[in-house]
C-alpha cells in the first residue's frame, strides 16, 4: 500500500512539472519611441497697438482748361497740407486726364487732375481729428494703413515661441519628454505689420487699433 502511495505522489509531481512547461508564459515588453520621426506645427501669435499710420488721400478737380484743373488741384493740396500741422503731407502721384463726350463724336470737353497724397502720422493721439479735417477740405480718403514700427522684432519672437510649440506638440504626439530637433522651417512671413482700414472706422466708437502678428514653423524632429 505504501508503495502505491508512493507512487502515486511521484505521478502527481510529474504531472505538476510537466504542466509548468505546458503552459504558455506572458512575457512584457517595454514600449519605446526612440528613434521614431515626426513632422509638426507650431504657431505663436502676438497682438500689439499701432504706433503710427498712413493715410492714403485723393484730391480731384475738373476744368475745361488743362492748366487750370492742375492748379486747382495744387492749391488743394497746399491748403490741406497747410492745415494738418501734427503730421508729414508728401505727394504720392500728380497725373490727368482727358473728359471725353462720347455722345458727342468723342470730343475732349474738359480735364480731370487727379493729386494722390499720403499723411504720415507718427503718433495715433490725433488720428480722428486729422481724419475729419481732410474730409471737411472735400478730399477722399482712399485707405487708412495702421502700422507697428518694431513688427519685424515682434515677429521674431513669435518665431521663437512657435517653436517651443512645436516641440511641445512633439513632446505630446511622440508621447516623450526627449526629442532631437532634426529640420525647423519658417512656413513662409505670413504677418502683415500693416492693418488697411476706410475713415470711416477709424471714426467709429471703440476702434480698436490693435495688430496681430502671428508665425508658424514646421519641425521634424525624432524621439530619444
Amino acid at each position: 500500500m505504501k508503495k502505491f502511495v508512493k507512487i502515486v505522489s511521484l505521478c502527481a509531481v510529474f504531472c505538476l512539472v510537466l504542466t509548468c512547461f505546458l503552459l504558455p508564459t506572458k512575457t512584457s515588453y517595454a514600449v519605446s519611441n526612440e528613434g521614431v520621426e515626426a513632422t509638426v506645427y507650431g504657431t505663436a501669435t502676438k497682438t500689439y497697438t499701432a504706433d503710427s499710420a498712413q493715410i492714403f488721400v485723393s484730391l480731384e478737380n475738373a476744368d475745361t482748361d488743362l492748366t487750370l484743373a492742375k492748379e486747382k488741384s495744387l492749391n488743394q493740396f497746399e491748403a490741406l497740407k497747410n492745415t494738418i500741422t501734427n503730421a508729414d503731407v508728401k505727394i504720392d502721384s500728380f497725373y490727368t486726364n482727358p473728359n471725353i463726350d462720347y455722345s458727342c463724336d468723342k470730343q475732349i470737353v474738359g480735364y480731370y487732375a487727379i493729386l494722390s497724397c499720403v499723411v504720415e502720422l507718427d503718433s495715433l493721439e490725433n488720428m480722428e481729428n486729422v481724419v475729419s479735417t481732410i474730409t471737411e477740405n472735400n478730399a477722399c480718403i482712399n485707405h487708412i494703413n495702421l502700422k507697428l514700427s518694431n513688427a519685424d522684432e515682434i515677429y521674431l519672437d513669435c518665431l521663437v515661441e512657435a517653436k517651443k510649440n512645436a516641440i511641445d506638440n512633439a513632446k505630446r504626439l511622440l508621447e516623450t519628454e526627449n526629442v532631437n530637433v532634426l529640420e525647423i522651417e519658417e512656413e513662409g512671413r505670413f504677418y502683415s505689420p500693416t492693418k488697411y482700414m476706410k475713415a470711416e472706422n477709424v471714426l467709429q466708437e471703440n476702434f480698436s487699433y490693435e495688430i496681430e502678428i502671428s508665425a508658424t514653423v514646421s519641425l521634424k524632429c525624432e524621439a530619444v
